[in-house]
């Protein structure tokens, strides 16, 4: 288990004892993702508290999150993944709420059910058994789809199981849960980080070094991201025009939105649309 690295972009990995024997007591993890206890017992400390994970027990880490490892079992096995934010973001935004997410953010850890873990263990099975495949645009889009259902599949875990009551969260936790739902109704006509600074009464300056104190991510980043994760759900699932989707994001002119499109894709949203549809 010594060659095993732990996924930086998004991927997902098996480890055990071995494993932990042979790495420092931290783990960096630059994006989000999740630890699934499958046997055995781990001690964990993050920036907020510790956590004592056994069997059936998952953890779900934002970005930019230190673990400090404590101890762990002999028999220990867990799967680590890491998932894009642009990968997350069409998946989150529409059942998320601000309570749901400050419960997220306070209470990481719950215990799932057999069945549930049987269910996030044979998509990842899916998606390790399909990393090894030559890289092309048909392997990306099915890597990210199998990714969208680990995200699903574990929204639908954390919610049926989080039974305790939100705890109280630091402030820069709160800033940041009304930073992204403040995205979200204002997308459409204000993508300058001044904007959503002022929202809460803060210095543009101030407002995204917070943000990135908590995601490891600045604040215009995030604006970024969740133009192109809306700029692409559209272009994949509906039929709005690209005409319309520039202007529902508050670009001044298809064209504008054009450039943007590809500066951060590679791609032009025409191109992106018909290989969505392939």
């Amino acid at each position: 288990m010594n060659s095993i690295a732990l996924p930086t972009h998004h991927g997902v990995v098996r480890i055990d004892h071995n494993y932990m024997a042979s790495i420092n007591s931290v783990l960096d993890f630059p994006k989000t993702g999740f630890l699934l206890c499958l046997q055995g017992s781990i001690s964990i400390a993050d920036t907020n508290n510790f956590h004592d994970l056994t069997s059936r027990d998952l953890y779900i880490y934002k970005p930019n999150t230190q673990i400090y490892i404590k101890t762990w079992s002999r028999d220990f096995e867990a799967l680590v993944a890491v998932i894009d934010i642009e990968v997350m973001m069409p998946i989150i935004a529409p059942i998320i709420d601000i309570e749901t997410g400050m419960t997220v953010l306070a209470n990481p850890c719950v215990s799932l059910s057999a069945q549930q873990v049987s269910g996030i263990i044979e998509l990842t099975d899916a998606y390790m058994r399909r990393e090894p495949l030559p890289d092309s645009q048909i392997k990306t889009e099915l890597m990210n789809s199998l990714a969208s259902s680990i995200c699903y599949e574990l929204a639908l875990a954390y919610k049926d199981n989080i039974k305790k009551e939100p705890q109280p969260s630091t402030r820069a936790d709160q800033i940041f849960i009304k930073f992204l739902f403040s995205i979200k109704e204002n997308i459409s006509s204000h993508h300058e980080v001044a904007f959503y600074a002022g929202k809460q009464n803060l210095s543009p300056k101030y407002f995204s070094l917070i943000i990135k104190s908590v995601t490891g991510i600045y604040a215009g980043e995030w604006i970024r991201i969740v133009i192109l994760s809306i700029a692409k759900n559209m272009l994949k699932h509906s039929k709005t025009s690209i005409k319309e989707i520039a202007y529902s994001l508050g670009f001044p002119s298809q064209a504008n939105f054009g450039r943007f499109f590809k500066h951060n894709t590679g791609i032009s949203p025409g191109q992106f649309r018909f290989r969505a549809e392939m």
